[in-house]
């Protein structure tokens, strides 16, 4: 009894912990919101700018498989199945520098804003991340790399508290296969609120983001609790 109550309080503290991870993590959107109202009705009357005027698509590419000293390298090549987190500073996968001279592939710069515009995930979410670090990415994905009068965090939460509209632009292929036309996703307006405000959005996420790491770090820390606790029960048993 003694045990299962121990393990009992171990687990509870690990769900308040994810709940404390949860709440921390729906701060961001409600702040955006709160800034600057919902971009979709733009309450607050910002100027009205379609994306193709804030910033440069770059595409993705594969480099040949062929070329092995493509594949030996340390900078990110990032596909859709990196674009878990809202921050992208690795991949699973790493190509060599030379692509970016031998090939069409380009450096994506920090900062960029990455979306997915071809596969089937696309049939419920559009996912959206932006570039911590210098990468590259395959076909399935656009960098939209800001112009100046555009905070890059800022541009990336405009597109992310927009699910729904984004998946409005969501067409199927002749095969299949979901995909975003980039006319579509040029056309796609967003409000341009000035760029001190969004600076001091991106000022203050950047504080919501370290409380994060503390929840997420405390989360682990707990859950490593409870699992050796849950060993050492085991053990004795």
């Amino acid at each position: 009894r003694r045990i299962v109550d121990l393990l009992s309080r171990a687990e509870g503290i690990v769900r308040l912990r994810r709940e404390a991870e949860k709440k921390a993590a729906e701060l961001i959107p409600a702040l955006f919101l709160d800034m600057f109202g919902d971009p979709a009705t733009n309450p607050k009357g910002w100027p009205i700018q379609s994306l193709k005027n804030l910033v440069s698509f770059v595409s993705g590419g594969t480099p040949s498989k062929s070329r092995e000293d493509f594949w030996e390298g340390d900078l990110p090549w990032v596909s859709p199945k990196d674009m878990k987190r809202v921050g992208i500073d690795s991949a699973f996968d790493h190509v060599n520098r030379k692509v970016l001279t031998e090939t069409a592939i380009k450096l994506i710069p920090v900062g960029s804003v990455l979306v997915v515009v071809r596969g089937m995930i696309l049939v419920h979410t559009v996912p959206v991340a932006q570039s911590l670090v210098p990468m590259t990415i395959n076909q399935d994905m656009k960098a939209l790399v800001p112009i100046q009068s555009v905070n890059g965090t800022y541009l990336l939460w405009s597109l992310r508290v927009r699910q729904g509209q984004l998946l409005s632009l969501v067409t199927t292929a002749a095969h299949g296969t979901k995909k975003m036309e980039t006319e579509r996703l040029e056309a796609f307006s967003i409000s341009l609120p000035p760029l001190a405000a969004q600076e001091d959005f991106a000022g203050k996420l950047a504080s919501i983001e370290s409380i994060q790491s503390q929840q997420s770090a405390a989360t682990a820390k707990a859950q490593a609790t409870f699992d050796a606790l849950l060993a050492q029960a085991l053990a004795a048993d």
